[in-house]
């Protein structure tokens, strides 16, 4: 594979998160507006299906990682732009089906639902699967950048973008943690991952020590929501409900353009945008 060839799928790549987010944005005025859409239907099956086959036409052909291996100046910056692909590729596919996944979350906490069904609908089986693939790119950019991450300013790609995929990977696992009955074994190792990686980047920026720790109080909160402390009465059906509810807000499934909170940069106050290391 050439340089030009990753720059063309780089390129092609682009076009689709562009689709993706374009045919996401959601015109409502208020949030409960917004979440009503984004369960009716914010991305159809169909679509998402050509989607993910457009993606997988761009991930095939690439040379399997680690890129950490090869040799010479050049290598590495050519690795690491292999890796920030790989990256991408898995961030495109966890925007195109967050949406499902907030569905699959989300179904399960109407209030009116006082018992499950007794039988699955296939839909439920495809929104339980799609949510899954959603929390297996998750996991995927988590290994990715646990394999280029350094304890330095030096690495395969730039520390800032592990910064910034770590993020993005550990507020989709707190989301997932929102289902703990399908997700809770399936995310807990991945968590203790990217706390051990996106905490051996705090010497680098204070910006790196508060989004771990605002995080960490985003996956204790849902713990807690769960798993109430022994000292606590256990919270009823509605505040339960509430309390979940509150925690898509606050990741930003409500929100217009599906960022899952990504909108909020103050975590970003502190960065040194002037350093420069591949």
């Amino acid at each position: 594979m050439t340089d030009a060839s990753v720059s063309e799928k780089m390129q092609k790549l682009a076009t689709i998160a562009g689709y993706i987010g374009l045919s996401q944005v959601l015109p409502a005025n208020s949030a409960a507006e917004r979440q009503d859409l984004v369960l009716q239907a914010q991305a159809e099956l169909s679509a998402v299906m050509q989607v993910d086959k457009c993606l997988a036409s761009l991930e095939n052909g690439l040379p399997p990682g680690p890129y950490h291996s090869a040799s010479g100046e050049t290598a590495n910056l050519f690795d690491g732009r292999l890796i920030l692909l790989r990256l991408r590729l898995a961030h495109t596919r966890i925007m195109l089906l967050r949406p499902l996944m907030a569905r699959f979350c989300l179904s399960h906490l109407q209030t009116h639902q006082v018992s499950p069904p007794a039988e699955t609908s296939v839909g439920d089986r495809v929104l339980e699967t799609c949510a899954t693939l959603c929390v297996e790119n998750t996991q995927k950019l988590i290994t990715l950048i646990q394999e280029c991450s350094r304890p330095d300013r030096t690495g395969i790609i730039p520390w800032w973008y592990r910064i910034f995929y770590l993020r993005i990977a550990m507020l989709h696992l707190v989301a997932a943690m929102l289902r703990p009955d399908v997700f809770g074994t399936m995310v807990s190792e991945s968590w203790n991952t990217a706390v051990s990686v996106l905490g051996s980047h705090e010497h680098l920026s204070l910006s790196a020590r508060r989004c771990l720790d605002k995080l960490q109080m985003m996956w204790q909160r849902v713990v807690d929501i769960h798993n109430p402390p022994t000292h606590e009465a256990p919270p009823s059906r509605v505040d339960y409900h509430t309390g979940l509810h509150d925690v898509f807000e606050y990741l930003g499934f409500d929100g217009q353009i599906p960022l899952f909170g990504l909108d909020d940069s103050a975590w970003l106050d502190n960065v040194d945008w002037t350093t420069w290391s591949a």
